[in-house]
């Protein structure tokens, strides 16, 4: 999990492509919530980071959210 994690920070975060605001880890999962302006870029830049390494169990999904609701949901039950 932190491997994949350090590869999606490196290829997705840092040249701008998402900016990821929660990581949850339990029940031997780790569920990342990235928000990103283009789909299509984040997914490019995502596979690219990919490519060379091994094949990781993940599962990917997508949702509009164009309000933030679901980060200032958690950054609320946080404070």
């Amino acid at each position: 999990m932190d491997e994949l994690e350090g590869l999606l920070d490196n290829a997705l975060e840092v040249p701008h492509h998402g900016f990821l605001t929660v990581a949850v880890t339990g029940d031997g999962r780790r569920e990342w919530q990235w928000y990103t302006r283009d789909v299509e870029a984040f997914m490019t830049a995502l596979n690219q980071a990919l490519a060379p390494h091994a094949v990781f169990p993940i599962d990917l999904s997508h949702q509009d959210d164009p309000g933030w609701t679901a980060y200032l949901s958690i950054q609320s039950a946080a404070t």
